[in-house]
């Protein structure tokens, strides 16, 4: 950062899929010489991109598009940016989750100790409001895995569970561990 003042940061993780690729954004009130208003020194929020946020290396971003209205003399000031879960957005929507589809995994055998591989699998959910989140991801506000023992041999049902607000649904797939 080329900046002799900051305030305000408001970090977050960058969406999946995010041009950049994986990393953090940051926005920042600030004054520097060479913003991309023009105006040395002003004040503005300014967006910034690091790869890591353990070790960042924050590069400005340059806005594209200002605001086209008069009170904002092309300055971005602060804002606030919400990160939402899927099943979080959906239940500001006030919306109830109908059912979950899955894609299994392209990996359905193991040996005995590998550990489950989910590459290529393809979880799905739809709402009573008719919107229907083509990909949800693994982890808090995402779905969960369970069923799996890779030390037990045999076919095992994989179960993928996902809620929101207190309504759970869930799919399963089968895999085979073996010697």
């Amino acid at each position: 950062m080329n900046t002799t003042y900051a305030e305000g940061p408001l970090v977050f993780k960058a969406n999946p899929e995010d041009l950049r690729g994986k990393g953090y954004y940051m926005c920042a009130d600030q004054k520097w010489a060479g913003s991309p208003s023009g105006e040395f020194m002003e004040e503005q929020y300014q967006p910034y991109w690091t790869a890591d946020v353990g070790n960042p290396d924050w590069q400005p971003i340059n806005w594209t598009q200002k605001p086209d209205y008069n009170l904002s003399l092309g300055v971005i000031r602060h804002g606030h940016i919400w990160s939402l879960t899927t099943a979080e957005h959906a239940a500001l929507r006030g919306t109830n989750l109908r059912y979950i589809n899955i894609i299994p995994p392209k990996k359905r055998v193991y040996s005995i100790g590998e550990s489950l591989d989910l590459e290529g699998m393809i979880v799905s959910a739809r709402y009573s409001d008719g919107i229907t989140d083509d990909e949800l991801f693994e982890g808090y506000g995402g779905y969960s895995i369970s069923g799996f023992d890779p030390r037990r041999k045999g076919k095992q049902a994989v179960k993928v569970s996902y809620s929101v607000v207190g309504i759970t649904k869930t799919a399963s797939f089968t895999v085979k561990v073996k010697h």
